[in-house]
């Protein structure tokens, strides 16, 4: 069992075994997706994510929670999410989802 702290400070959630922590065995196909208050990831819910730009991203993941979380550049991040915002995030463009 995970307990994860967000970036806001807010208490941990409990996440079971949920993806959003496990690691990733490949990324067999990837989509740019463009960081939106409104629209959610066209391909739906990803099993990764990777940014050109470090720094905070907020995110809607799979079960609706939503959250900021820190991603380093250039790599796969196990992270299931199924919107990235404009608003609140380092960056709108740069943003790859795995699958």
């Amino acid at each position: 069992m995970a307990i994860v702290q967000d970036l806001s400070g807010n208490s941990p959630i409990n996440l079971g075994t949920d993806k959003h922590i496990s690691a990733i065995e490949s990324v067999n196909r990837s989509y740019p997706v463009t960081a939106s208050d409104t629209v959610d990831i066209a391909q739906g819910v990803t099993e990764a994510l990777n940014v050109t730009t470090a720094g905070a991203y907020k995110v809607t993941y799979g079960n609706g929670v939503v959250d900021t979380v820190n991603l380093a550049a250039g790599i796969w991040h196990p992270i299931n999410v199924r919107r990235v915002w404009s608003t609140g995030s380092v960056a709108t463009s740069g943003i790859s989802a795995g699958y």
